[in-house]
């Protein structure tokens, strides 16, 4: 026993006394792998200028415990609510203002076979092949060339907004058609399904986390405006009654043999938002950590129809008026007039466009 407790002892004198930048390496190596801001690639490097390398770059905003996390957020719900829409303006919002690494997956592009087994699998891979890619490339792509547009970009695999900043990456999975995908593992179209995908996705890795986006639509007006829309979008004629009647019957069909996400508790385990009306309600479950919470922000001010947005500068100010600039001068009589005018404006056309407007008139 004493022979042990010394053999212990000095085992922790040597791990005590072992040089600092060998202590500090595995550290370092961290976090490079983590991902970082690159102007701050400098910092971990020991050189000439900084021999005492520091063990992890200095916090920011966009990194606030969120190094390298990976998602796979899978969009479910009744056909003509506007799944892909709401992909591929995620996907941006992600990009753009969190800098995470977004990739869209339409489970239509994965049916190569009849067999819903193969396909399955097919998109199965796909995505964890994505995720273990980016998984060994942690720091984000150079930036593109000067004079490189956009399309050119994107297909180089280079977004020009991507923020220099590994802010996660994020997997959004879904079906450009509700009824052709609905047999797909992956549509998530029953519990069964979704209990499926959660295996799969667990399967990836520890570090790869699951969300569900059901969106719901009860109001017959906006399903009615998603067909209308869609149908301009594909350049066909305008849509007829019967075009109506057709899809809101396919529509219905669906909704026979789809389950929703089940709130009784036998789904509580589970991560996801429940997206009713664009925003009108959002119901969230386990959402924790950046960017789900950035998610479910999101998701509750997205929506599918147009808005109108009136822009104006103040009236006439006393410095207008003598041609000065800057400065917090009071409006002159024109400048009244033109607030009454508006005010009148905003209430007989702005605020009775639509009822639903009424308290969306508000100044800056």
């Amino acid at each position: 026993a004493p022979e042990r407790r010394d053999a212990r002892a000095s085992a922790l004198c040597a791990k005590s006394h072992r040089p600092k930048s060998h202590r500090l390496q595995g550290h370092r190596a961290a976090a490079m792998s983590a991902g970082y801001a690159k102007s701050q690639e400098h910092l971990l490097v020991q050189s000439e200028h900084n021999p005492l390398p520091t063990e992890l770059p200095p916090p920011i905003a966009a990194l606030g415990g969120n190094q390298g996390d990976m998602h796979v957020v899978v969009l479910i719900g009744l056909p003509e609510v506007g799944k892909p829409f709401l992909a591929k303006r995620m996907r941006q919002y992600l990009r753009f203002f969190h800098g995470a690494d977004c990739e869209l997956f339409d489970i239509c592009d994965q049916m190569p076979t009849e067999s819903v087994d193969t396909n399955s699998a097919v998109l199965t891979k796909t995505i964890s092949d994505w995720m273990q890619f980016k998984s060994r490339c942690p720091l984000p792509p150079p930036p593109p060339p000067a004079g490189c547009d956009g399309e050119a970009a994107e297909a180089a695999g280079v977004y020009k907004g991507q923020k220099a900043v590994d802010s996660g990456r994020c997997a959004i999975v879904y079906g450009s058609n509700s009824v052709s995908a609905f047999e797909e593992k992956w549509s998530g179209s029953s519990k069964e399904r979704r209990r499926w995908i959660q295996s799969e996705v667990k399967n990836m890795g520890r570090s790869v986390k699951l969300i569900f986006v059901e969106v719901k639509v009860t109001d017959p007006s906006l399903v009615r405006r998603n067909i209308q829309i869609k149908r301009q979008a594909l350049g066909e004629n305008e849509t007829s009654e019967e075009d109506y009647r057709r899809v809101e019957a396919s529509i219905r069909a669906y909704a026979k043999l789809y389950v929703t996400l089940q709130q009784d508790g036998s789904e509580e385990d589970m991560s996801y938002v429940i997206f009713i009306n664009y925003g009108q309600k959002v119901v969230t479950n386990r959402m924790h950590g950046f960017l789900r919470m950035r998610i479910a922000q999101f998701l509750s001010t997205i929506h599918t129809e147009t808005h109108t947005i009136y822009l104006t500068r103040h009236g006439q100010s006393e410095y207008n008026r003598l041609g000065k600039i800057g400065g917090n001068s009071g409006v002159t009589e024109y400048g009244l007039e033109y607030a009454r005018r508006l005010a009148k404006f905003a209430e007989e056309t702005i605020c009775k466009e639509d009822g639903a407007n009424a308290n969306k008139a508000f100044t800056i």
